[in-house]
């Protein structure tokens, strides 16, 4: 099924869940990926819960390991064990002892002592080294590219991310223009922070391989080494497999590695791949020390940038009134927010790009002991949010014209259940919750002579009428429906028949008359055409005699 929302910081965790057993015991085989799992896929407690057990020679007993836990947490360690069994992490016997599993021990403590199986070195790029500057602009480059490309420009020529963003639901196609347009959780995309917009893709681009029946265990372990490689070093080619290669080849299309060529030896991974492996708020932390937005409190934005990709996000909920060559002026408006609403986005997204995103110089004023962003344009946009949900709809049934015995009973016994949405004594009028399953024909309303009398003559009238209506109408529609049906097949059969004989038999009979003129014709021109050239070729002897 298709993603509706993007959560801040992918869940990877959920992708691994929905992976078969047996995938994880090949990938444990990678001590980064076991790190790597450790790191970004596990709670607090679950990490707790391993380390614990990571260095001990045998499993632990349940009445040891319960100890552990006070009372009113057993709930989050039941969740946590489940997961943990689920991701083939932990193991429990028959008796409750827990213990790491093998493969998952071996991997995470060759990780964390580099006890590790080592990689061959790879050999010296010399004139083709690449520098860290380089790398760092290659990365942004290729990466704003993708971005460029979701709002409109023509920048990204990879035919294959272009496709990996459609498989996203990132985009869509549009038959009008013949070509690919940002959908609604694209927009959702491009307000996220880095690390968030990362792993979305690498998982969507992960969930497309396993789709296509390449090798996930491996694909997995590569982006987890990738993601825990040096910025700056660059690492062999020479021992990747042909999961690995087809992994860089895409990497370095978005800006994660840098392959110089397919035939080089050696990759550099750019700070791109290392954000993978780093919390959203160091992220966050990094780009607010580049900040370029100063909002006031008249919903005026003065963004300070020459980036296109920037100003296009900015357009995304903001109205822009003046550009000038190094900063635009806009205004955060009813209309623009509520366009942006419309596709997907949310006010909790848009506060959070203004708050990651806003200028040093704002973070000092004193509204911005919480947020950096004005109280007055953060609950604005808040309320302009809440516009879209004043209606809401719930589905029910309309009880009404209800005789004056059984309405306050009946009543009572809707808002016993918690089924009532609204009632009317006047009118004698309730709508009750389709969702709650309440048989109001079973209802006992202990009133003998209004059973006995009045309510029993009054449902079986109706009943009866209903019934024998219904009888009625049904035997009547099916009867019509029968001669309809009779008499459009006997037309039809009639008409079919008639056009068929005569048809077939005029279209034959100057078929054939028509055929046999046309022999005869050519009979005709085949015995003059044959007898004119006899005749020409006799003169034609005859004068060459």
């Amino acid at each position: 099924m298709e993603d509706t929302t993007i959560q801040d910081g992918a869940d990877v965790r959920a992708f691994l869940l929905t992976l078969p057993d047996s995938t994880f015991l090949r990938m444990y085989k990678h001590a980064h990926a076991c790190l790597g799992l450790f790191q970004l896929c596990l709670d607090g407690l679950s990490k707790q819960m391993v380390l614990r057990l990571l260095y001990l020679p045998s499993a632990l007993s349940k009445a040891i390991v319960s100890t552990w836990i006070v009372p009113e947490q057993a709930r989050l360690w039941t969740e946590s064990l489940e997961q943990l069994q689920k991701l083939q992490i932990l193991a429990v016997s028959g008796d409750g002892a827990v213990a790491v599993a093998q493969p998952f021990k071996n991997g995470l403590i060759a990780a964390l002592q580099g006890t590790g199986k080592e990689r061959c070195q790879a050999p010296d790029p010399g004139k083709h080294a690449a520098s860290k500057d380089f790398l760092q602009q290659y990365a942004d480059e290729k990466w704003e590219d993708v971005l460029d490309y979701m709002v409109g420009s023509d920048s990204l020529e990879e035919d294959t991310v272009k496709q990996a963003l459609y498989q996203s639901h990132l985009m869509t196609w549009r038959e009008d223009v013949q070509d690919f347009d940002i959908s609604s959780l694209g927009f959702q995309f491009l307000l996220q922070d880095r690390r968030t917009q990362l792993w979305f893709y690498v998982i969507k681009f992960l969930q497309t391989c396993q789709n296509e029946g390449i090798d996930i265990e491996d694909a997995l372990g590569f982006v987890f080494r990738v993601a825990y490689t040096t910025f700056g070093n660059y690492y062999p080619t020479e021992v990747l497999n042909k999961t690995e290669h087809l992994v860089l080849r895409h990497f370095s299309k978005i800006g994660l590695c840098y392959h110089r060529k397919k035939k080089s030896k050696q990759y550099y991974p750019t700070r791109l791949a290392l954000a993978l492996r780093t919390s959203s708020a160091l992220v966050a932390k990094d780009a607010m020390r580049c900040g370029f937005l100063v909002i006031e409190t008249n919903f005026r934005i003065y963004a300070y940038t020459k980036s296109d990709l920037k100003i296009s996000l900015l357009k995304l909920f903001a109205k822009p009134l003046y550009k000038l060559p190094t900063m635009l002026v806009a205004s955060i408006t009813r209309s623009s927010v509520r366009q942006a609403m419309a596709q997907g986005i949310t006010a909790r997204q848009i506060l959070h790009f203004l708050k990651v995103h806003c200028s040093s110089r704002m973070r000092h004023q004193p509204h911005s002991v919480f947020s950096p962003v004005p109280p007055t344009v953060s609950d604005q946009i808040l309320l302009w949010e809440q516009e879209t949900s004043r209606l809401s709809k719930t589905e029910g049934v309309l009880f009404r014209h209800l005789p004056k015995p059984i309405f306050p009973k009946l009543l009572a016994f809707v808002k016993e259940r918690q089924a009532c949405i609204w009632y009317d004594e006047t009118k004698r009028a309730i709508i009750q919750n389709n969702n709650n399953n309440i048989n109001n024909n079973n209802y006992n309303y202990n009133n003998n002579y209004y059973n006995n009398n009045y309510n029993n003559n009054y449902y079986y009238n109706n009943y009866y009428y209903y019934y024998y209506y219904y009888y009625y109408y049904y035997y009547y529609y099916y009867y019509y429906y029968y001669y309809y049906y009779y008499y459009y097949y006997y037309y039809y059969y009639y008409y079919y028949y008639y056009y068929y004989y005569y048809y077939y038999y005029y279209y034959y009979y100057y078929y054939y008359y028509y055929y046999y003129y046309y022999y005869y014709y050519y009979y005709y021109y085949y015995y003059y055409y044959y007898y004119y050239y006899y005749y020409y070729y006799y003169n034609y002897n005859k004068v060459r005699g």
